[in-house]
């Protein structure tokens, strides 16, 4: 079965369940000089599950911590919010 991976692109989406795409993560990797092999050799799902395990470490670590509230109600993850 194929992995759910929706990335949030700042509608407070109720399905997000990562803040980057593949696509991006590789072009910040490249561009600070560490495009990793290992990262690499991930390939597509690989590369998508580890961005929603950062996603779901960033909301145990910080839950609650964060300033503002969340722009939706109903939206999955953390971000956007609204600075209040």
């Amino acid at each position: 079965m194929a992995i759910q991976y929706e990335v949030e692109t700042g509608s407070g989406s109720e399905t997000a369940n990562t803040y980057v795409a593949v696509a991006d993560a590789d072009q910040y990797l490249e561009n600070t000089g560490r495009h990793l092999g290992a990262w690499a050799a991930l390939g597509s799902s690989g590369k998508q599950r580890n961005l929603i395990l950062a996603q779901q470490y960033m909301t145990a670590r910080w839950n609650g911590k964060w300033r503002g509230r969340e722009t939706n109600e109903r939206q999955a993850l953390d971000f956007p919010r609204i600075h209040i």
